[in-house]
């Protein structure tokens, strides 16, 4: 297992920050394990036992959900890509700043799934996590079912946004998200509001005008991405006054 310098930087990083404490302590445990380019396995299985040897602080062992949850909270805000390679997960740390020493021996993300497959794939990890049997399934700590119900609740407020952005601009469901619309994706469902913001940008572009409807982001990503600025004009709009504005 190779040897790792926790450098102080992260302590200032706002992405490390606005994670959970679990998923913090995930992210730095994921840091002891991967090699020189930042690649390591990413069966939730292997994951839960290698970065999580003696379980919770309660002693409780650390299911694969909980792993590919946290995982793709991860992903999601842009700290890590899960890719597929012959059929088998691997997971690369994407803001990894570490001198090579030895050649890998985990294939790197194919350039062609690096802004479709990849970040998708550890959605599918939660979709369709491994399968424990009741013996392994151990009962979660008050504080661990909190967390997990937390986690979750986040990752339905996630699909629920996207589900309905996706239907605005009549874009299939299942077209995969691309690695800067997860990043900004993430972004936005972290504000406290944000599905009665949804609510308001969609209210809005029902009620523009055709020929001001150029004035509305031309795709779900880039709305993302103006979130807050397309927000500020939907609340102010009036169609009877100059530019639509008051």
């Amino acid at each position: 297992m190779p040897n790792r310098i926790l450098r102080a930087p992260i302590r200032q990083s706002l992405r490390w920050n606005k994670l959970s404490y679990f998923d913090q302590t995930f992210y730095v445990r994921l840091i002891t394990l991967v090699d020189d380019y930042g690649r390591y396995e990413a069966h939730p299985q292997l994951l839960a036992n290698e970065a999580f040897p003696y379980g919770d602080p309660e002693g409780l062992p650390i299911t694969c959900d909980a792993i590919a949850q946290s995982l793709q909270i991860i992903c999601c805000a842009g700290m890590a890509l899960v890719y597929e390679v012959e059929g088998k997960k691997y997971l690369q740390l994407t803001r990894w700043k570490e001198h090579a020493r030895t050649d890998s021996k985990y294939p790197e993300c194919p350039k062609e799934a690096l802004h479709s497959k990849c970040t998708a794939n550890a959605q599918q990890m939660i979709t369709s996590p491994p399968t424990l049997s009741p013996s392994l399934s151990p009962t979660l700590s008050p504080s661990r079912a909190s967390e997990q119900n937390e986690k979750a609740e986040t990752l339905a407020v996630l699909n629920k946004v996207w589900g309905v952005l996706s239907a605005s601009y009549k874009r299939p469901t299942e077209t995969r998200r691309t690695y800067a619309e997860e990043s900004e994706l993430a972004e936005v469902c972290r504000r406290p509001d944000v599905e009665r913001e949804l609510q308001i940008l969609m209210g809005y572009k029902k009620r523009l005008p055709s020929g001001e409807r150029r004035f509305f982001p031309q795709s779900a990503g880039r709305l993302l991405e103006k979130w807050q600025a397309t927000l500020d004009r939907a609340r102010t709009y009036q169609p009877n006054s100059p530019n639509g504005v008051i």
